[in-house]
């Protein structure tokens, strides 16, 4: 009997000893509970005061080197269900049982609510040679924490997405402001800002390379002449109608400027002076033959070709242009006699 009766409980119930239970547990008619050498744990028994299902952990007692008696401490079965500490939701998926092998009982320390859907995995610890604790697992479990991966990563998925489509719009909204910016809103080309900015470092990378750049420098010819005849809302078209024409005949890597008022340029870059010539050329007859608006007007162009020369500043050679420009427009020279004034 365990030491946590008091001695008025041993003395109302000295029958005890003379039941079937007690000769049952008798170490010396039940050769299961024979005293042992070292720790062990007896098969699972209702307490006679309590009755509570217990094990009891018991140690030998020794004397002369014999084994006299034993000691123990009782261990209520519901008692290993509250120092069981797991996660609640593992709980709900998990079932415990007690095993003693000799008398091939069990005896249910945990029943999880969710246990009897579905398949489980069976899983099985010794205690001793006699004792061991088993559990059932739901698979359940094992879906469960599936689907919430799932749903965690799906969450985050969209998360990143929406934060990504936030990037990308906010990307969008600078680059879209930033071209405002170097973009001239009446023709569409690029505006002097660019020049002043962001070409000067192109330019270089080129020169670096030792890769040629040109730059053809236009103007439109009697631009005043149609802004005073047919008006400056005119004016404006043929300002248009210069820079589609630009755009038209231009390459993708060139870059079309209009620098203010009727004053237009072209940065070609791997172009040598040549072929910066003959572009200048289709331009000048383009523009030159063909008329636009309802006035079905007619305009003309005069421009200036060069090659920027090594460690040339963009300002420098932009200078250039504009004086071979206007030594081109002074002599009413068109585009073929550009390298005359070069």
């Amino acid at each position: 009997m365990s030491t946590k009766y008091s001695v008025s409980d041993f003395n109302t119930r000295k029958h005890f000893f003379s039941t079937s239970l007690y000769n049952h547990y008798r170490s010396d008619t039940n050769e299961q509970y024979q005293n042992k050498e070292g720790f062990y744990f007896t098969a699972p028994y209702t307490d006679y005061i309590t009755h509570e299902k217990v094990i009891t952990l018991k140690s030998p007692v020794h004397k002369a080197q014999q084994v006299i008696g034993d000691i123990g401490v009782d261990i209520p079965i519901a008692s290993l269900r509250s120092a069981i500490t797991l996660p609640r939701n593992f709980k709900a998926y998990l079932t415990l049982f007690f095993n003693n092998k000799a008398e091939d009982s069990l005896i249910n320390i945990l029943q999880g609510s969710k246990t009897a859907l579905g398949p489980y995995l069976t899983m099985k610890v010794d205690i001793d040679e006699q004792n061991a604790i088993c559990a059932h697992l739901s698979i359940l479990f094992f879906l469960s924490s599936v689907i919430q991966n799932i749903i965690i990563g799906l969450v985050i998925i969209f998360l990143l997405n929406y934060m990504y489509s936030l990037l990308k719009k906010y990307q969008f909204q600078k680059n879209h402001f930033q071209l405002e910016a170097f973009t001239d809103s009446l023709t569409g080309l690029f505006n002097r800002r660019i020049m002043e900015k962001i070409l000067p470092r192109l330019v270089k990378e080129y020169q670096d390379k030792k890769t040629p750049v040109s730059i053809i420098a236009i103007d439109a010819n009697d631009f005043k002449i149609i802004n005073d005849t047919y008006g400056h809302g005119t004016g404006d078209k043929a300002l248009i109608h210069i820079a589609n024409n630009i755009s038209h005949l231009s390459r993708k890597s060139d870059i079309g400027l209009r620098l203010g008022g009727d004053e237009f340029c072209i940065v070609l870059p791997d172009c040598p002076l040549d072929k910066a010539m003959r572009m200048a050329n289709r331009l000048s007859i383009a523009i030159n033959q063909s008329r636009f608006c309802e006035h079905n007007v007619q305009t003309s162009i005069t421009a200036g070709c060069i090659e920027v020369t090594k460690n040339e500043s963009l300002n420098d050679a932009l200078k250039r242009a504009d004086h071979i420009l206007y030594q081109n427009k002074k002599n009413n020279k068109i585009t073929e006699q550009f390298k005359k004034y070069q």
